[in-house]
């Protein structure tokens, strides 16, 4: 699950325009997305320091953090439970753009799943749109992983129609993420459910 992705030059430039979609979307649909910078071959060293906070995003742009602030030992000051490296080996699986965008646009809505999403039917293609613009940030070359365990079994699953099953990295009651990376950044998008 280590392996490189090719590097090449400096970030690619994007307009204001397309920055201010990108900020707008990730707010609206993750509870944490922040991305790094790579900084080597081993990816999953990039997405251990978003994680644990101790990067920023290399365009400076929005960073959204609003992990839930609750009885758990996760709070806004550390999102996650310090992963291990080897835990993006066994607990994040690796998912083509289309299942990504998905999961994605479910970051949001309770259990992460379609069924409780209301009108969800009728917002989709939003749900979709904004989804596509967050993942589009890192390019064509980008490998996307999450914690979904259905992707362990099936990469190329339905997002939409999935177990609501997933290996945690937080002790909040349920968490779902996306990792994104490209040569250039790690992105890290995240959603947390504390139950009603």
């Amino acid at each position: 699950m280590t392996e490189a992705v090719p590097r090449h030059g400096s970030v690619f430039r994007m307009s204001k325009q397309y920055r201010d979609d990108w900020e707008k979307a990730a707010r609206f649909l993750c509870d944490f997305a922040m991305v790094a910078p790579r900084t080597g071959e081993d990816w999953r060293a990039d997405a251990q320091a978003v994680m644990n906070l101790r990067t920023s995003d290399p365009r400076g742009w929005l960073e959204v953090n609003d992990a839930p602030e609750t009885d758990a030992w996760c709070d806004r000051t550390h999102p996650f439970i310090p992963p291990f490296l080897s835990e993006f080996d066994t607990s994040v699986f690796p998912v083509p753009k289309n299942a990504a965008i998905q999961l994605m646009s479910l970051l949001h809505a309770d259990w992460f799943a379609a069924w409780a999403e209301p009108d969800f039917d009728e917002r989709k293609e939003d749900l979709m749109e904004r989804a596509e613009v967050v993942l589009g940030r890192f390019g064509e070359n980008a490998v996307f992983y999450t914690n979904a365990t259905a992707a362990r079994d099936d990469p190329e699953a339905d997002m939409f129609h999935r177990e609501q099953i997933h290996e945690c990295f937080t002790d909040y009651p349920l968490d779902c993420g996306v990792i994104a990376v490209s040569p250039d950044e790690v992105g890290v998008f995240w959603g947390f459910f504390i139950g009603d």
